[in-house]
């Protein structure tokens, strides 16, 4: 179970496992969001237990997470925008 307090947000919007090859770096690592602040996190196992990234700003409403045939996974906006996940600039 991921968890965090309440300092960091108030609405879990779940995700998917990164399965896809854009970005290499997130391979099996799972993605979530929170719905008030727009922060994204990671979490993936680490030998006995699971290691969570630091939060990720991105400005967004993110209300659902999707996953194409290739792995490559997506976040809708509130507003119904579609942005693809990549990986840092």
């Amino acid at each position: 179970v991921a968890e965090y307090g309440h300092d960091l947000g108030v609405s879990v919007t779940g995700g998917f496992v990164y399965r896809g090859t854009a970005v290499p770096e997130l391979v099996g690592v799972y993605l979530f969001a929170d719905f008030g602040t727009g922060l994204v996190w990671g979490t993936a196992p680490d030998g006995d237990g699971w290691v969570t990234s630091e939060p990720v700003e991105t400005g967004l409403t993110i209300s659902a997470f999707g996953e194409d045939l290739a792995g490559e996974l997506y976040v809708t906006g509130f507003d119904g925008t579609l942005y693809g996940v990549t990986g840092a600039a």
